[in-house]
């Protein structure tokens, strides 16, 4: 690991001697430390496969065979079924966020009869390779952004402005108009701020944080911390 990082131009010793730094997400804002970063997980994963407790043999056709190969969404489905016989429920209500939106929607699929509510919370794009799954979740997630901005900037332009608001004041996004906008700016000023917005995104999902105990909605905290 310290090779890579070496072999990269970088200090080695001012990224891991500051471990806040890193885990507050900061240190990732530079694209050499995420090529890194990149690099080392793929490596991870490529580990994992070699491990001989995961080869199942080999052949002509296939060559070695590994067990990640034979395995995927699917199974995970079926052993929610098996879940759901263990305790002795004709149907089973799936709630799924993040990847498991992928493993309810496969339930769902697979065994329409045994659903009762499926809630998929969250869904993103699927890859086995890891550079194309970070540009599909990049790209995802632009996308989310630019619906709450659109639908930040409706509050100014369509529902009248504020001068002439048809909503009341509780209602209106706080940081219309150009929302967008005056992320970028606060991003591109100051590293403190930059800190700021990691460390809010932190209290959405580490530690099944306020996204996942419904205290309040992350959009509108988010925009008001851009106003």
């Amino acid at each position: 690991v310290k090779a890579a990082y070496l072999a990269a131009g970088l200090n080695w010793e001012s990224v891991w001697e500051n471990p806040e730094y890193v885990q507050s997400g900061v240190a990732f804002a530079d694209p050499r430390l995420t090529k890194v970063f990149a690099g080392l997980q793929n490596a991870a994963m490529s580990e994992c496969r070699r491990r001989p407790e995961y080869h199942l043999g080999t052949n002509f056709a296939r060559g070695t065979m590994v067990y990640q190969d034979f395995m995927g969404t699917q199974d995970l489905a079926h052993d929610l079924d098996t879940l759901r016989r263990a305790i002795g429920a004709d149907k089973l209500s799936v709630w799924g966020v993040s990847y498991g939106t992928e493993v309810g929607a496969t339930y769902a699929t697979v065994y329409p009869e045994r659903v009762d509510k499926v809630i998929l919370d969250g869904n993103v794009a699927i890859s086995n390779e890891i550079y194309e799954a970070a540009h599909l979740w990049a790209l995802s997630y632009e996308q989310v952004w630019n619906g709450l901005a659109a639908a930040c900037n409706n509050d100014f332009f369509v529902a009248g402005g504020i001068d002439a608001p048809t909503l009341p004041a509780d209602d209106f996004c706080a940081a219309t108009p150009y929302p967008t906008d005056k992320m970028s700016k606060l991003l591109e000023t100051d590293e403190t701020l930059l800190l700021m917005a990691y460390t809010l995104l932190g209290k959405f999902f580490d530690g099944y944080g306020i996204m996942w105990n419904g205290v309040s909605p992350g959009s509108a905290i988010m925009m008001a911390c851009v106003e």
